[in-house]
C-alpha cells in the first residue's frame, strides 16, 4: 500500500510541474497571451528573469507563465502563453526593450508589463535574426536603470543596490524549487529508493 501511495504522489507532482493549467491555456492564443491578476505559486523551477522599464519579469517555462512585479517585489499580474512540447522559452533584452521567446521561437515584445508586439518565427524571420544580434548579456538584462542587480538564490530573488546592500524581494518556499525539473532526477532517485524499501518491507518485513 505504501508503495502505491509513493507512486501516485510522484506522478501527481510530476504532472503538476510540467503542465500548464488547462483553464489558462483555453484563454490563450498565438500572439495573444492571456492576462490574469491572480497571484499563484507554482511547483517547479523559476526558469528565467529580467528587468526592463521598472518591471521585473519572472518566467516559469514549464507552466508557460510570466509573472510581473515592480522593482520592490510587489506582484502586479501574470501572462500565460501558448505551451509547446519541445523547445526552450526564455527572456532576452536589448538596450531598449525586453522580449519573451516561446518554445517555437516566436517573440513577444514587452514594455511596462504589457505585450506590445508579436514577431512570428517564420513570418518575421529576417527581423528576428537582426534582433537576436542585439541582445545583451544575462547580467545586463538583470540590472535595472538605477544600477540595482537581481539574483536568484535557491527559490527566491534578491536585489543588490549600488552600495552592496541586499534585500530579498521575492520569496518562494524552498520545497517548490526542490521538486522542480532541475531536481527531478534527485526526486526520482529518492522515490525509487523509497519504493524499493516499501516493496522489500511488504515482502520480508511481515514474515
Amino acid at each position: 500500500v505504501f508503495a502505491i501511495v509513493i507512486m501516485i504522489t510522484y506522478v501527481i507532482i510530476g504532472f503538476s510541474i510540467q503542465h500548464t493549467p488547462q483553464s489558462l491555456q483555453k484563454r490563450t492564443q498565438l500572439g495573444k497571451p492571456y492576462l490574469f491578476e491572480k497571484n499563484t505559486e507554482y511547483f517547479g523551477m523559476l526558469s528565467d528573469y529580467a528587468t526592463c522599464d521598472n518591471t521585473l519579469y519572472v518566467l516559469y517555462e514549464a507552466k508557460s507563465v510570466l509573472k510581473c512585479y515592480d522593482l520592490s517585489g510587489n506582484y502586479l499580474y501574470s501572462y500565460c502563453f501558448l505551451t509547446y512540447q519541445n523547445g526552450r522559452a526564455e527572456l532576452q533584452r536589448t538596450s531598449k526593450a525586453l522580449y519573451l521567446k516561446d518554445r517555437q521561437n516566436n517573440y513577444y515584445q514587452l514594455s511596462n508589463g504589457k505585450v506590445i508586439r508579436f514577431l512570428h518565427s517564420k513570418q518575421n524571420a529576417d527581423e528576428i535574426r537582426l534582433l537576436e544580434k542585439s541582445f545583451v548579456s544575462d547580467s545586463l538584462k538583470r540590472t535595472d536603470m538605477q544600477g540595482n542587480t537581481y539574483m536568484l538564490r535557491g527559490a527566491s530573488i534578491w536585489k543588490t543596490d549600488s552600495y552592496g546592500n541586499q534585500t530579498q524581494i521575492i520569496h518562494r518556499p524552498w520545497i517548490l524549487q526542490f521538486v522542480s525539473l532541475k531536481y527531478r532526477a534527485i526526486s526520482h532517485f529518492v522515490c525509487m529508493i523509497l519504493l524499493a524499501i516499501s516493496l522489500l518491507y511488504e515482502k520480508f518485513g511481515r514474515n
